[in-house]
């Protein structure tokens, strides 16, 4: 017997992908075989975290087809197909990992397709999804005033910190204990400052950047800033609450929006909060039980006996229940969430929110929509937020209640996995099919698809060497200069990374330096200090920056996907009849981009009108009704002709992609 459902094709599926609360969600099943010519009873079954939803479907001709009534609780769901026939019982459930695709027949315990029900208020900025964000690590950026640089190491200094200054913006971060200490304290610093940042605004604009990701910037004993010392102040080597105030009022003239890291899962041990080593005025949690800050933390028998952040002693972890610290920190009227967002930052990057409650998201999203509807919350989230369980619990934070969007570290693995040829493109386009399925259209469409990161290695040292730095010592990882080999491979692969994220729905987001060229394994190797070392990188990010801001299909267009044979992935974007994917006016386009990783020149035909995962039936009959007259190469190296039916003919060299724009006209 085979039976078909797809659930990335809207045929089988509509509408597609995740659906708002309480929606009604048309089925199709496509038997063949003996079930063709019999009686059968065939149900939709839907698993509610353990209670059974039934719904009756009925045949039409050869095709069986009932509706699924969605819960009225956000929630993540299952469902299946059961068969009752003369034969006995059987059942359709997926037949992939990802919860989305083809159906397969088994006699029991079907694996089910996800369906992800979330609140139907639910909306993300208009911003985010036609953005393209910088990440930034402040101290490794630029220096724009040493004067700011020498108050902020006195500052520390007079606190009784260890600081040690880098005499050259050239030298390496320290990656070893040094000066006769026995462990690694990343206090190492460049003097990277807000002024920098400033000062820098027309490089970023000049690649399309209308979003910058500022990791801390708030006063920490470390150059990273993740030990949080006092939530209402800018560290002074970075400057002052006026210089803040400045560069978001630069940035916004330029219509660049801040994002700030939030971090509020544990604070610094040294902390005006905790104050284990004495250096603030105030009685921290540490000192005394009576202190204001107490109820954050959670104690043992003694003061030193405290819960801390991955069995870190400098991060004692907070009790997010606690009123006290919800009122300081979320919710309050002066909280430290709102103090940012009045002073001009645009939203928060939550640091490891897996480690933060559900309901505390919730609070937070709450606090930050109230300062205004356009903020932004995006989530830290290392694998597929809808299904991700931490701490024993399904998170619901991507129900529309929670974080507007997430780092979207699955897809930057898929791409490195796609492009040095771990996975078949029909893998890799099963990770994008999933993707679009199973988030809410405005999380999908908001996304922050990153390559690199502070925590991972460099895109191009990644994709040059195969090796993300894993089972590398510090030293092995610190001593790795790219042979000539790796070096035109990670370039030539980057490229293609870089073209796939712009191309796809979501920010594309370049951590700095990137776009130079820089390279780097894991932390320190991945934080160095920001060089001009290849311009024609930078010249390719611009084109690719420009393009996507001039192009609205590559933004908020309808989006398909297919692969071929010889390993090349195909993606379709488009705008039709002056709408895009939110109903919104934009300009009409149809533009295929087509990635080639191998080392062969390829060629392969592309019949836009066979695209059918992932676009709904009015996506679908907009494109079936358009007649494919010719194709252009607006960016990448391609050779391109059309076939009298309108299949495009497309060459791409290896190790190459190519954006080309479809011409058409309505048949």
């Amino acid at each position: 017997m085979n039976t078909i459902h797809n659930s990335a094709v809207s045929y089988y599926r509509n509408p597609l992908g995740a659906v708002p609360s309480g929606s009604r969600v048309t089925l199709r099943l496509k038997p063949s075989g003996t079930l063709t010519s019999i009686e059968a009873d065939v149900s939709i079954i839907l698993d509610r975290e353990g209670e059974i939803g039934r719904f009756p479907m009925e045949k039409h001709g050869e095709v069986f087809e009932g509706v699924l009534e969605a819960p009225t609780e956000p929630k993540l769901y299952y469902y299946y197909f059961e068969i009752k026939s003369e034969d006995g019982i059987s059942y359709i459930g997926c037949d992939s990992y990802t919860g989305t695709g083809c159906g397969i027949g088994v006699d029991a315990y079907p694996k089910g397709f996800q369906l992800t029900v979330y609140d139907e208020s639910f909306s993300t900025p208009d911003w985010s999804k036609n953005g393209i964000m910088y990440q930034i690590f402040p101290d490794r950026f630029r220096c724009g005033d040493e004067e700011t640089f020498k108050r902020g190491v006195e500052y520390h200094r007079n606190k009784g910190r260890r600081v040690i200054v880098h005499s050259s913006w050239n030298e390496r971060p320290i990656s070893k204990a040094v000066g006769g200490y026995e462990n690694y304290d990343p206090v190492d610093y460049f003097g990277g400052n807000l002024k920098g940042i400033m000062d820098r605004i027309p490089y970023l604009q000049s690649m399309g950047v209308n979003v910058i990701y500022l990791n801390p910037i708030v006063e920490a004993a470390s150059n990273h800033r993740y030990n949080t010392g006092d939530y209402y102040m800018v560290d002074p080597i970075l400057g002052t609450m006026d210089d803040f105030k400045k560069l978001c009022k630069a940035a916004s003239d330029a219509g660049i929006k801040i994002i700030l890291d939030g971090v509020y899962s544990h604070t610094g041990s040294d902390s005006r909060y905790f104050n284990k080593d004495g250096r603030y005025d105030e009685c921290g949690a540490y000192q005394d039980g009576s202190s204001r800050y107490a109820s954050w933390y959670k104690f043992g028998s003694s003061r030193d006996e405290y819960d801390c952040w991955w069995g870190f002693k400098s991060l004692p972890e907070v009790n997010e229940f606690d009123p006290n610290w919800q009122d300081t920190v979320v919710s309050g009227k002066d909280s430290v969430m709102k103090f940012w967002l009045r002073n001009g930052g645009n939203g928060f990057r939550l640091d490891v929110a897996d480690e933060l409650p559900d309901e505390v998201i919730d609070l937070m999203r709450t606090s930050v929509k109230e300062e205004s509807p356009d903020n932004l919350l995006l989530g830290e989230v290392w694998e597929d937020a809808t299904t991700k369980v931490s701490y024993g619990k399904k998170r619901e934070y991507c129900m529309g209640r929670g974080l507007d969007c997430i780092m979207n570290y699955p897809l930057r693995k898929s791409i490195i996995d796609f492009l040095l040829q771990h996975i078949h493109g029909a893998e890799f386009a099963t990770l994008l099919e999933s993707q679009q399925n199973n988030y809410p259209k405005e999380m999908y469409y908001s996304q922050m698809n990153l390559l690199s990161s502070h925590d991972v290695a460099r895109i191009k040292t990644v994709l040059g060497t195969d090796k993300e730095g894993d089972g590398m010592s510090r030293d092995e990882q610190g001593r790795k200069v790219l042979t000539i080999r790796e070096e035109k491979k990670g370039i030539e692969l980057s490229k293609l990374a870089y073209a796939l994220t712009f191309s796809l729905p979501g920010m594309p987001c370049i951590y700095y330096g990137d776009e130079q060229g820089m390279e780097g394994f894991k932390d320190p190797f991945n934080r160095e200090p920001f060089v001009e070392k290849d311009l024609r990188m930078k010249r390719f990010i611009e084109g690719l920056g420009q393009l996507r801001a001039n192009t609205p299909a590559l933004r908020t267009g309808a989006c398909g996907f297919t692969f071929k044979s010889n390993n090349a992935m195909v993606i379709l974007r488009y705008i039709l009849d002056g709408e895009d994917t939110f109903g919104k006016r934009a300009e009409d386009g149809v533009y295929l981009i087509g990635v080639n990783p191998t080392a062969l020149d390829l060629t392969f035909n592309v019949d836009i009108h066979e695209i059918k995962e992932g676009l709904s039936p009015k996506d679908l009959e907009k494109l079936d009704g358009i007649a494919v007259k010719g194709a252009a190469v607006v960016s990448g190296e391609s050779t391109i002709s059309i076939a009298e039916d309108g299949v495009i003919c497309v060459k791409l060299k290896s190790r190459s992609y190519a954006v080309i724009e479809v011409g058409y006209e309505d048949e």
